[in-house]
């Protein structure tokens, strides 16, 4: 039997996506899957409300954690995924006289750790550097720049790896939003950056 139709409370994930600039076709394969197939109008009807008008979009931390779940659920499918993990058998190491587990670590990871922090630094001052430029400048992407740089604490101890990655893919998504505006000026413009912000902006991304 075939699952009912979206749900409210996807509603307001949907409507937080494409708040984000996510296009229809990323959002609606967030939604299909076997036994319901989202009709990529319904994204669209959602877009304009005439479906939903009434739901209020979901909060960022809301959609966050939404898009968190699904890259762990569905790590096949590449879609804002955090970088995989090797499946190696556990290694262990002793301490202080006790054995512990060492832990898994990603595929790319780089060996140096020093490169690490330098590379976490300075992508931070890019984010600090742009923040400073003002809302006119930013215009719609301000508060996402803003959200991008709260996932960067001072000490990158603090950090989460999940965080960066996920809010790090919505300004990618915010980039392209504006350069497929700028490759074709029928398209409504989603996002709107000033055009002197727009190199700093996509050399943050890149």
């Amino acid at each position: 039997m075939a699952e009912k139709s979206i749900t409210n409370a996807e509603i307001a994930l949907i409507k937080r996506m494409i708040d984000r600039g996510m296009t229809p076709a990323l959002v609606q394969s967030y939604f299909t899957r076997p036994g319901r197939l989202v009709n990529p109008a319904r994204i669209q009807e959602i877009k304009k409300e005439t479906v939903g008008a009434a739901i209020v979009p979901a909060s960022d931390a809301e959609l966050d954690a939404f898009l968190d779940d699904f890259a762990r659920d569905h790590p096949q499918s590449g879609l804002y995924a955090p970088p995989k993990q090797e499946k190696n058998a556990s290694t262990f190491k002793t301490e202080n006289g006790r054995i512990g587990l060492i832990s898994e670590r990603p595929t790319n990871y780089v060996e140096n750790v020093n490169d690490i922090i330098d590379l976490y630094q300075e992508l931070r001052a890019k984010l600090i550097a742009l923040t400073s430029v003002g809302h006119n400048s930013l215009g719609q992407v301000q508060a996402d720049v803003e959200t991008f740089l709260a996932a960067f604490p001072e000490n990158h101890e603090d950090a989460s790896i999940i965080k960066i990655w996920m809010r790090g893919n919505n300004l990618r998504a915010r980039l392209k939003s504006y350069e497929a505006y700028k490759a074709n000026s029928d398209l409504y413009p989603l996002i709107e950056i000033d055009a002197a912000v727009v190199p700093i902006f996509a050399d943050l991304v890149q």
